[in-house]
């Protein structure tokens, strides 16, 4: 193989686009800047494994797994697709009840790997996703009009900048198109790309709009993004309906084929919204209202005020980039745009996908009568802005510089930033939401580090002495999901976000612990009110409040949380609170409920925390025994029967 370093030659990017012959030569021709594609990804997947490694070096894969990948609460979930179970695989006496709600499209990759490789499965499961993601911009951007080669190193420009706090502009970051967080955006990205890509063919290409077989793609990345990331696949699947509406009128001496076409494609986008339609039929609805679905007035639309200044400015920025493109590459190719194939026509009408993504959150809530997680439009906004930005600035960058490399060079800067980012001076966070840390940063104790006291806590539950237990309980989500996804056991108190359970089982279960280990009243109410307990233990979206909505009368909250509640936005999910007729509900069933018992859910090990250690709570001695404990944790195990 040679490396080009002369003037790159004009490419006919303007000649009738072929899908076909774009996958073909983007995923099965092996050229050199392929294997540098292959090599990057790999790169950018282990950076952060690296970090960790480096932090934690005689620490097991497993306990150092845990510091790594985000949003670990979906762990538990890409377990029960594995083992085709799609009720509540993670809780013993839950097995196989319930039906998860969301987003089993997406994770079905991640389980199929865990299915294969174990919890190593979820790291090759980021690369795979990464790669596609690399391969389908590369289409994207060659069905924009870019070049062969700018297209090729735009998409790794696109895809291989990862989350890290660079290029923000407000507060949406402009350079977070793919990170290996589950659910979303590992999982969905690659969705999203193949309905664009088929959004673009429709409107580049009269032969494409006329072609059943690209509606029908159409139909099918829209049906599947929406249940992977429900916000973006509801503005690709608002601008799809536009782009029938243009194309019925661009084609209006053909109306009946343009009918017949979309009746097919509707048909293949409900056949593949079935696990979708499934779920919404046999999902407790207990577990939508743990997702934050709230109800909404129809006549009082939501508006993200504070996005305006960044929409407005991504939408001059890509109008810009797309027009001076579309100018510069008329201009150089003398290449004229016909009625039959209009390759920049896709890059111009970005900024309009950006308008109408703006747009989303309003036009979505007004349809539905409700809405949840609605801070997750402002992500669609972004992702799209993202590739509408780098499509048009790679077209004009590759304009204005013909040298390959040199190209190459100001293509990958950012790759190379983050890499090299990545590898050095980054460093490991074990955040409050990963474990019960009570702070911010990692806590110290007489120099020795929260990790140190994790991966001992790891090592002394592998150990032979618990090989006969199943079930664990702790407050401590990280410490829970470590013990079922990696363990292959149970928890006591499954995760409330992919928990498939009534949501009183979920309370009762977590009255018993708090019963078990000593709890007072007092105690009791100060543990349910903290967010910690509300985010992983009870309710989580259930009890979301903000300025627009409360589940309960404002005037039943707080002063501190009425002041709290008019001051968040509307579109904020995460802001929970108990009102005291929440507070006066559950403190009723702690009185009413006993510790476990012989009837009670089976409980083998217990791991206490600082907040609990500090308040001298313990499970009772004749039941449990204390069987190890460092600075940060302190283990019980179940007592045999007449055991002492």
């Amino acid at each position: 193989m040679t490396v080009a370093v002369a003037h790159a030659l004009p490419d006919p990017s303007h000649a009738p686009i072929s899908l076909r012959r774009e996958l073909c030569h983007t995923f099965l021709r092996l050229r050199w800047v392929h294997l540098v594609v292959v090599l990057l990804a790999i790169l950018v997947v282990f950076a952060p494994y690296a970090r960790v490694a480096h932090a934690m070096p005689d620490a097991p894969w497993d306990a150092r797994f845990m510091f790594v990948m985000g949003d670990i609460q979906y762990f538990d979930q890409i377990r029960s697709i594995a083992e085709l179970d799609f009720g509540q695989a993670s809780v013993l006496e839950g097995r196989g009840v319930g039906f998860a709600s969301f987003p089993i499209v997406s994770l079905a990759p991640a389980a199929a790997f865990y299915a294969l490789l174990g919890p190593v499965g979820l790291m090759v499961n980021s690369i795979v996703s990464l790669l596609a993601t690399v391969g389908l911009s590369r289409v994207l951007f060659r069905v924009m009009g870019l070049d062969a080669y700018p297209a090729t190193l735009g998409a790794m420009s696109l895809a291989l900048v990862p989350w890290f706090e660079i290029g923000k502009l407000g507060v949406v970051s402009l350079l977070s198109f793919w990170n290996d967080r589950l659910g979303r955006p590992v999982g969905t990205i690659p969705l999203l790309l193949i309905a664009l890509i088929a959004f673009s063919l429709i409107l580049r290409s009269s032969r494409h709009r006329q072609s059943a077989s690209a509606w029908m793609l159409l139909a099918i990345g829209v049906a599947l993004l929406l249940q992977g990331n429900f916000h973006t696949g509801v503005v690709v699947g608002l601008a799809s309906v536009g782009l029938l509406v243009w194309t019925v009128v661009v084609d209006r001496r053909q109306w009946t084929r343009v009918l017949r076409r979309t009746l097919l494609a509707a048909a293949i986008g409900v056949v593949a919204m079935i696990p979708f339609l499934v779920a919404r039929v046999l999902e407790h609805p207990d577990g939508p209202a743990r997702l934050g679905r709230i109800p909404v007035d129809r006549l009082r639309p939501f508006i993200d005020s504070s996005l305006i200044p960044y929409a407005l400015g991504v939408f001059a920025l890509t109008l810009l980039f797309g027009v001076l493109s579309w100018l510069m590459m008329r201009r150089m190719t003398s290449a004229t745009e016909s009625e039959s194939d209009a390759p920049f026509r896709p890059l111009v009408i970005w900024p309009a996908l950006i308008v109408l993504a703006f747009f989303a959150l309003p036009i979505s809530t007004m349809i539905l009568g409700q809405g949840a997680q609605l801070f997750h439009f402002r992500e669609s906004l972004r992702i799209l802005a993202t590739v509408g930005l780098c499509g048009g600035a790679v077209m004009l960058v590759s304009r204005l510089i013909r040298h390959r490399l040199i190209l190459a060079g100001v293509c990958l800067l950012p790759v190379v930033v983050h890499l090299g980012y990545a590898w050095t001076a980054a460093p490991v966070a074990a955040t409050t939401y990963r474990f019960d840390l009570g702070a911010k940063h990692i806590p110290v104790v007489d120099g020795t580090d929260f990790r140190v006291a994790f991966k001992e806590l790891c090592g002394e539950l592998r150990s032979d002495r618990y090989r006969d237990d199943l079930v664990l309980a702790s407050l401590d989500p990280g410490v829970s999901v470590w013990w079922t996804f990696m363990h292959g056991r149970f928890t006591f108190m499954p995760d409330i976000l992919t928990a498939t359970l009534a949501e009183a089982e979920i309370e009762r279960r977590f009255v018993i612990y708090c019963r078990t280990i000593g709890m007072t009243p007092e105690q009791f109410l100060n543990r349910i009110v903290r967010d910690h307990t509300l985010f992983f233990r009870l309710g989580q979206g259930r009890y979301t409040a903000n300025a627009r909505y409360t589940l309960d009368p404002i005037e039943t909250y707080s002063p501190e949380d009425q002041v709290s509640i008019r001051q968040t936005h509307p579109t904020r999910a995460w802001n929970m609170k108990l009102s005291t007729l929440q507070q006066q509900r559950l403190l009723s069933l702690f009185s009413d409920l006993g510790e476990a018992g012989p009837n009670e859910p089976r409980l083998d090990v217990i791991v206490l925390t600082p907040r609990e250690i500090e308040l001298g709570l313990r499970p009772p001695d004749d039941r449990f025994q204390r069987t190890y404990e460092n600075f940060f944790f302190r283990v019980y195990r179940r007592r045999a029967e007449g055991g002492v």
